[in-house]
């Protein structure tokens, strides 16, 4: 989200019609009489399809709000960037008064072989992670901006004032047998100083889907480091200064941290950047996801409210950005909500055609699948999800999907198996322990049975059976059933 989970398409163009920005008046005045020019005679030079009337300067002046475009057209005449005028503090701040996403670049990553051979790997391993980049949240700058005219590589910190390049990553490839290990660095461009590094492992015999699936992985890791490096830094400006952007960032933030508080905070930030910027795709995802985690989780009070602002949220959304396999997903999940599992499948094949590694697509077929009655056929899917992003806070899903794909075929020691997997990561959520439950009562291990269903009140109090109500709505009839009669034997209530 995650930021992978909250990851997948680039940054579409944004309308800033109606957005307002407060000027610091003085720096204003100032600039206007630098160039000898009265109010009267700057309103004249401005021509084209934003006017800037006297009325207009005189309120900037005043360091009263006027529209952006405005802003930015009065800034033009002035010849000093938008963020020049900007009312605020430090220069930082005044950097994101561009209203864009910080830009980032792919260095070539280095082969550590003791020979050439292996130095494929690693430019095979450039180039997915520049695709992989494009469809990111974040505008990529080419690596090969980053060489000298005679094409050997240059010192990045040389040109990233040039290319406004706020962050790059870089790492290293080594390989031993048919074992690769990859590290990969997120560095801040101003200093130099790492923000976020992690290593990899993977399997080489087949090259391809060796680039492929790491690429990925790095992607998903690097998008929630992203993230939340961003986070921190819109955390820092005050809350009326902070642009769609920012707030679409804090928004995916809290709900990555996957509370409800978190949840309910996200939502109200995502709401409130869509106002103002409608052509935000993170935030329309991440929105949407908002709505999913509230039935999941019982967050909500009103079922069919929930439901109802998932389908609306995701029809604006591929209304929007119809390229976007983010929208194909957020569908993919009102289908399987509804029972309409069969409806969710070509969604889900949609999104993988647009992005071929899109875990959480991976994840939504399988299950689709599973809750279909395909225990054997969902796991493959799960299995992927899994690979792609191999390090999540979100991993709770696919982990209890694997889980509930077991139980699907009446495994039930694989499926509590899965569900401690699950568990592990999130030990405050519902599904796995109530799917524990039901496992270790068809097993009739009544201690194991009744220590889940004791979890489960610790987490929630009032939790019955009637309280899984989503899961009879995704499900199979024949699976809802079998889970519930599981969780009676486990002595929880209807």
């Amino acid at each position: 989200m995650c930021a992978s989970a909250l990851m997948g398409s680039l940054m579409a163009p944004s309308t800033s019609r109606n957005r307002t920005i407060r000027l610091d008046g003085e720096v204003c005045i100032q600039a206007r009489r630098a160039l000898g020019l009265s109010r009267e005679t700057l309103s004249a030079r401005a021509t084209g399809p934003h006017p800037l009337s006297v009325a207009t300067i005189r309120r900037a002046e005043a360091g009263q709000s006027i529209y952006l475009e405005t802003a930015r057209r009065l800034a033009e005449i002035l010849a000093l960037p938008l963020s020049a005028l900007a009312e605020v503090g430090t220069s930082a701040q005044r950097e994101t008064l561009d209203l864009k996403p910080p830009a980032v670049s792919v260095l070539p990553f280095r082969w550590l072989g003791p020979d050439a051979d292996g130095s494929h790997l690693a430019s095979g391993l450039t180039e997915d992670l520049l695709v992989r980049l494009s469809h990111f949240w974040f505008p990529v700058v080419s690596p090969y901006a980053f060489q000298r005219h005679d094409g050997a590589p240059a010192d990045p910190a040389q040109h990233v004032a040039d290319l406004k390049v706020r962050y790059w990553i870089d790492g290293s490839v080594r390989r031993s047998g048919d074992v690769a290990r990859v590290v990969a660095h997120l560095v801040q461009s101003d200093d130099g100083r790492i923000l976020w590094t992690q290593t990899f492992e993977r399997d080489v015999k087949d090259v391809l889907k060796f680039q492929e699936e790491l690429a990925a992985s790095i992607v998903s890791e690097l998008g929630s480091a992203l993230i939340d490096v961003e986070a921190r830094r819109a955390r820092e400006l005050p809350e009326t200064r902070q642009s769609a952007w920012e707030l679409s960032l804090l928004g995916a933030w809290h709900f990555q941290r996957q509370n409800k508080l978190g949840n309910t905070k996200a939502r109200t930030l995502l709401e409130e950047a869509l106002r103002q910027e409608p052509g935000l795709p993170l935030a329309w995802y991440t929105l949407a996801m908002t709505h999913r985690l509230d039935i999941i989780n019982r967050w909500t009070s009103n079922l069919a409210d929930s439901l109802r602002a998932l389908h609306q949220t995701g029809t604006r959304y591929t209304e929007l950005h119809p390229r976007d396999p983010g929208h194909h997903v957020v569908a993919a999940y009102v289908h399987v909500l509804i029972g309409q599992r069969e409806g969710a499948k070509p969604r889900l094949e949609e999104a993988l055609s647009l992005d071929p590694n899109h875990s959480t697509a991976y994840s939504v077929l399988g299950q689709a699948l599973a809750f279909n009655g395909h225990g054997d056929e969902a796991i493959e899917h799960f299995e992927m999800a899994l690979r792609l992003r191999p390090i999540s806070v979100e991993n709770w899903q696919p982990l209890i999907g694997m889980a509930l794909s077991h139980f699907v075929q009446e495994r039930y020691e694989d499926t509590l198996d899965w569900t401690r997997q699950a568990c592990r990561i999130r030990p405050d959520m519902p599904i796995p322990l109530a799917t524990r439950a039901a496992a270790f009562a068809y097993l009739q291990d009544h201690h194991g049975a009744a220590e889940a269903v004791t979890e489960l009140r610790k987490i929630d109090p009032g939790i019955t059976i009637g309280s899984f109500q989503a899961l009879a709505r995704s499900a199979s009839p024949e699976l809802a059933n079998r889970f519930f009669n599981g969780l009676r034997l486990a002595g929880l209530s209807d």
